[in-house]
């Protein structure tokens, strides 16, 4: 398995996939989006003030992993 960015996320593919293969995968998502008109997406409605923020004393998040990290001001490629 591993994780690929796309679409601003990560998703996990089974099997063992190449940098090529990745590259090939995302140019044909975003193709298809264009042909379907899926780079448009719809957003909800705005449900009023939210707020996401953590308890004093509530639980610590769990940290990022050590692959999440990259220098600033590059891009991660």
């Amino acid at each position: 398995m591993v994780f690929v960015g796309l679409l601003g996320g990560f998703v996990l593919i089974p099997g063992d996939v190449t940098a090529v293969e990745v590259e090939e995968m995302n140019k044909r998502l975003f193709a298809q989006l264009a042909a379907t008109a899926g780079m448009s997406i719809p957003l909800l409605e705005d449900r009023g003030r939210q707020f996401h923020h953590r308890r004093i004393d509530g639980r610590k998040g769990a940290p990022f992993p050590s692959w999440f990290y990259r220098p600033a001001g590059t891009d991660g490629k």
